[in-house]
């Protein structure tokens, strides 16, 4: 029998960033994530270096989660992802295959990192 379990984390996410600034990690990681990118990088690029966006459909043709954002598509042939007046695109790379194989018993990760520079503060942050 299945039993689905419910967690709640309550984030303050109104709270000040500046609070992050002293952390020792400038990375911020975010597990089935969907197309959820605007609010954690406009919020955190203040103080986040690294955005680590995880998601099971990412690249993989069709998936339900991820294709009526356009994020269904091989990962060369998307970028940039992040589209917003407070950021420049600056370059990408890529690593692994760009399009998920779903029938694999062997899973090959894809890493698409973009890098974006932040105008407002002048910081360069990777997006991955």
């Amino acid at each position: 029998m299945f039993v689905q379990k419910t967690i709640a984390i309550d984030v303050p996410i109104a709270a000040p960033v500046e609070n992050l600034a002293q952390s020792a990690s400038k990375v911020l990681f975010y597990p089935c994530s969907g197309f959820d990118l605007e609010v954690p990088v406009t919020h955190f690029a203040p103080v986040i270096d690294v955005f680590w966006f995880v998601d099971r459909g990412y690249f993989r043709p069709d998936h339900q989660d991820t294709r009526f954002n356009h994020l269904d598509r091989p990962a060369d042939s998307i970028s940039p992802i992040f589209k917003h007046p407070d950021f420049d695109y600056i370059r990408c790379t890529l690593e692994g295959p760009a399009v998920d194989d779903r029938y694999s018993v062997h899973i090959k990760p894809c890493v698409l990192t973009e890098f974006y520079l932040h105008i407002p503060t002048g910081r360069t942050s990777a997006q991955i």
